[in-house]
């Protein structure tokens, strides 16, 4: 595999922009130049950072989850999705899901007995931090502020026991479930165009086609 990447590296220069061969050699090249990578320390996420650091209220986080969620093409903090129907699979549904933690597991974030797990998870963050050319004293508020959300969020996680009963419960429990988190989660669908921007509509499970 890394001959093949190696060799991709070397061609891409002189291939065809947006072919495989050339964005699959220049990312294999741009993670492989320590030199640069050294050099630019967080210098290309910078602006990122500032953005949230600029977070002061829930529609500026709502703005910056949809934000990260295109940019880093996964689940950040939510995720959303058209799945199917958990108690009648014939229908689909919109489904909003928490992305996972990076320690997984809420107990990791909760359990007393996990306590050096979290430690080593802290310690981890603020290397990260360092390796990014922050000072150690921010490195380790940062991770500081980092565990303490996280571990807010793990709180608000459903045990096992709480999902097996939200998925037993009537459909009309889940938005009053969902708002005893604390968030104001009410999945809409905002109309493009046609002097329609800013209503929106309830979006209600489709029935699914039979094979």
């Amino acid at each position: 595999m890394q001959t093949v990447l190696a060799e991709a590296a070397a061609r891409a220069p002189g291939a065809v922009k947006g072919t495989p061969l050339q964005q699959v050699g220049d990312l294999y090249a741009s993670g492989m130049d320590v030199g640069r990578l050294t050099l630019l320390k967080a210098e290309p996420i910078k602006s990122e950072w500032a953005r949230i650091e600029a977070i002061d209220s829930k529609q500026v986080l709502a703005e910056s989850i949809a934000h990260f969620s295109l940019v880093l093409s996964d689940g950040t903090m939510f995720g959303s999705g058209i799945l199917p129907e958990p108690r009648d699979n014939t229908q689909y549904t919109i489904a909003f899901l928490g992305a996972t933690l990076p320690m997984a597991a809420r107990e990791n974030y909760l359990s007393p007995d996990m306590a050096k797990v979290r430690e080593a998870y802290r310690t981890m963050v603020v290397k990260y931090h360092l390796i990014a050319g922050v000072p150690l004293a921010e490195a380790q508020a940062r991770a500081d502020k980092i565990l303490a959300i996280e571990s807010r969020v793990a709180g608000k996680q459903l045990t096992p026991e709480q999902a097996a009963q939200f998925l037993a419960a009537p459909q009309a429990d889940d938005l009053r479930r969902a708002e005893s988190t604390g968030l104001e989660l009410r999945p809409r669908h905002v109309l493009p165009g046609n002097g329609t921007a800013g209503r929106s509509r309830r979006l209600r499970p489709r029935r699914r086609q039979r094979a």
